[in-house]
């Protein structure tokens, strides 16, 4: 069994540690990005502290996601817009950005998910038109959170969902 050679274990590393760094970084916010999601509080849900705490917990959960997805939209972009200038490295990020682009539209649809099963049980155990109205207004800012990252990031998603990966020839 042959080992491999230095220079291919000095390129692994080196494509790891990339990885490794870069999945660990915190993005901040840039002035691009959409404005922070506000959920307007239903007026009889104003005076619930528990039913204020958990829209304000939601607004930011969604703008953390939110800020993360066009964190990446943008810089997946950035290499797809290089085409035939790729080097490996390059490559390896397109497919790391796909993944996590991915990653990220299944945390929005889970959350939405997750207000579906609240509503669904509370009209099941016992209607509470307070409790639904703050949680339709959370499924509602959500939907429209991800109808306007949907519609801005349009043409990347589309190559995603388009691409095969057969030109990132590693």
């Amino acid at each position: 069994m042959k080992l491999p050679g230095k220079e291919s274990i000095t390129i692994i590393s080196l494509l790891l540690t990339i990885i490794l760094l870069q999945s660990c970084s915190t993005h901040t916010r840039q002035a691009s990005y959409l404005p922070p999601l506000k959920i307007t509080i239903p007026n009889d849900a104003k005076n619930d502290s528990s039913l204020v705490g958990f829209i304000k917990y939601q607004e930011n959960k969604i703008n953390n996601v939110s800020n993360d997805f066009e964190y990446t939209a943008g810089e997946l972009s950035y290499y797809l817009e290089k085409k035939n200038n790729l080097n490996v490295i390059d490559k390896v990020k397109i497919v790391r950005l796909s993944l996590k682009m991915i990653e990220l539209q299944n945390i929005f649809l889970t959350k939405l998910s997750e207000i579906n099963n609240l509503i669904e049980t509370k009209e099941k155990t016992g209607y509470n038109g307070v409790n639904i109205s703050v949680y339709l207004a959370t499924k509602n800012a959500l939907l429209t959170r991800i109808n306007t990252l949907n519609k801005k990031y349009k043409k990347t998603i589309d190559k995603i969902k388009s691409s095969n990966y057969e030109n990132l020839n590693f």
